[in-house]
C-alpha cells in the first residue's frame, strides 16, 4: 500500500485559515501593545524634564520655563486656536533675572501686585529663550501627537508652577484610543490621569 507524503489541498486551506484568523486577533493586540509602551515612554520622559525644570529653578534662583520647540533655541508660538502643539519637542531654558529687568519689573510692581503674584508666565512665547538651553527634546518616538493648554509652562524659585491648572495629551501613532492625559496641578506636580480619561 502506498502512504500519501505532504498535506491535502484541504488541510492547507484549513492550516491557512486558522493562521488568519490567529493573525487577525493578535495585530490589534500587538499595536495596542506599542502604543501602551510608547505613550507611558513619553510620560516618563515629560515627568524627568518637568521635574528638572521645576529642581533648577529651585536650585539657580530664577524662573525656568519649559516651552514647545521645533528648534534648539526657539520657543514655537502659541496656537491662535484650541490647544498648543508639543509634538516635534520642546526645550528647558532658564530665565535670569538682570538689573534692567528687576528695576522695571518693580516699577511695576505696585500696580500689578495682585495679578503678578499669583501667576509665573504670559501666554506668548518668548523669541530668543537661551543660547544654551538646559535640555533639548526632540520628537518621541511610537508618538502621533502631543497637545497641551499652554505654550509654555515656567516654574518660578519657590518650585512652584503658574496658578492654573494645565494638561498635555499624549496620542500614539499605533492606538488613537490608547491616549493618556497628563495634569498639571497649581503647584505644578503632574498627575497621570486614568486610562480612558477625556479630562483632568
Amino acid at each position: 500500500m502506498r502512504h500519501q507524503l505532504g498535506l491535502s489541498l484541504l488541510e492547507v486551506v484549513i492550516a491557512v485559515a486558522v493562521a488568519g484568523l490567529l493573525l487577525s486577533l493578535a495585530v490589534p493586540s500587538f499595536q495596542a501593545m506599542q502604543a501602551r509602551r510608547a505613550v507611558a515612554a513619553a510620560i516618563a520622559t515629560i515627568e524627568s524634564d518637568f521635574a528638572l525644570a521645576r529642581s533648577e529653578a529651585v536650585r539657580q534662583g530664577h524662573s525656568v520655563t519649559i516651552c514647545n520647540s521645533s528648534t534648539a533655541g526657539q520657543c514655537l508660538a502659541a496656537a491662535t486656536s484650541g490647544d498648543d502643539d508639543w509634538t516635534t519637542g520642546w526645550i528647558i531654558y532658564a530665565q535670569p533675572t538682570t538689573s534692567g529687568s528687576s528695576s522695571s519689573s518693580s516699577s511695576n510692581s505696585s500696580s500689578n501686585s495682585s495679578s503678578n503674584s499669583s501667576s509665573s508666565t504670559s501666554s506668548s512665547a518668548p523669541a530668543s529663550p537661551a543660547s544654551s538651553p538646559l535640555r533639548v527634546q526632540g520628537r518621541l518616538a511610537g508618538i502621533q501627537s502631543i497637545q497641551a493648554s499652554d505654550t509654555q509652562f515656567t516654574f518660578r524659585p519657590t518650585g512652584l508652577g503658574k496658578s492654573s491648572s494645565d494638561r498635555i495629551v499624549i496620542t500614539p501613532q499605533a492606538d488613537s484610543t490608547q491616549a493618556r492625559w497628563l495634569c498639571m496641578s497649581t503647584a505644578g506636580r503632574l498627575r497621570v490621569a486614568a486610562p480612558g480619561a477625556k479630562s483632568c
